[in-house]
């Protein structure tokens, strides 16, 4: 998460709220219409927490899975990862930042394809698409 250093417990971090985006799907098919392989998800981020009652911090941030399909000849293999900390705000009023990403290899026997999804979440609940395939 992005949360203060100076930050000795997490009882002394507040008021965090929960968020989630809409729903995020990659999904391929053959020619004649038939799903291969399926990943849904969506962004999941507690955001708004507040040290001594400043700032704008983040936590829990990543990928939410809500299905991953694959039809008995294909494979899927998905990871995510986030970014370390960055601060979009100022020294006296900071706002939490993470890249957030996922992706995705869906591959059979004769065909392996790659696709990715990059948000920015801030702590102030904005989100930014930084590149989203399928999305």
């Amino acid at each position: 998460g992005a949360v203060p250093e100076n930050a000795t417990s997490w009882i002394d971090l507040e008021n965090f709220k929960n968020w989630q985006s809409d729903l995020f799907s990659f999904k391929f098919k053959n020619g004649v219409g038939t799903t291969l392989t399926q990943f849904d998800w969506v962004w999941s981020c507690q955001y708004g927490g507040d040290y001594q009652g400043v700032g704008h911090y983040l936590t829990n941030c990543g990928a939410t899975i809500k299905k991953i399909y694959a039809v008995l000849s294909e494979h899927v293999n998905v990871t995510g990862k986030g970014s370390a900390p960055f601060n979009y705000g100022t020294h006296d009023d900071p706002i939490g930042g993470l890249d957030l990403q996922v992706i995705m290899e869906s591959n059979g026997k004769f065909k392996k394809t790659v696709v990715g999804c990059q948000i920015t979440m801030m702590g102030n609940s904005t989100f930014d698409i930084v590149q989203c395939d399928q999305h």
